[in-house]
């Protein structure tokens, strides 16, 4: 059971990559924090591997944040979709610091369990029917 678990974490975040050029549709609620997780300790295990290599520019680090950007971007608009909010609340983002915790609230709220203007609900956006349900690359795509 915990390697489907697993298998669902990296599936999210591979999927993530994969859609970096899509702004429509939406991700659920889980994909989109699997997708956080496994982002942020790559970038953990990359700002260490910078800190021990003795050089001017944190090259690793910095080729993560920005190479990263629009794929961060891309899956914030499908989540906010989701929940039947406009891709536009990214522009948040601009604002340092308080902008990511304006759209913390967002990104953690339930998706809507009905179609709406966006598309259909993937099929973790509603309750948890056990803890066997492992996501797949159908249940990360609208």
């Amino acid at each position: 059971m915990r390697h489907d678990a697993n298998k669902g974490v990296l599936t999210a975040y591979v999927q993530g990559w994969r859609d970096t050029f899509r702004f429509k549709g939406r991700v659920s609620r889980r994909c989109f924090w699997y997708f956080y997780l496994v982002h942020f300790v790559l970038s953990v295990v990359l700002i260490l591997i910078d800190t021990m290599i003795p050089h001017p520019v944190p090259f690793l680090s910095l080729l993560m944040t920005y190479g990263s950007l629009l794929t961060i971007i891309s899956i914030g608009v499908r989540r906010l979709h989701d929940i039947g909010r406009s891709g536009w609340w990214m522009l948040f983002l601009i604002l340092p610091v308080i902008g990511g915790l304006i759209l913390l609230v967002p990104h953690a709220v339930k998706g809507d369990p009905e179609p709406n203007q966006y598309g259909d609900p993937q099929p973790d956006t509603g309750p948890r029917q056990g803890m066997n349900n492992a996501i797949d690359d159908a249940h990360c795509t609208t």
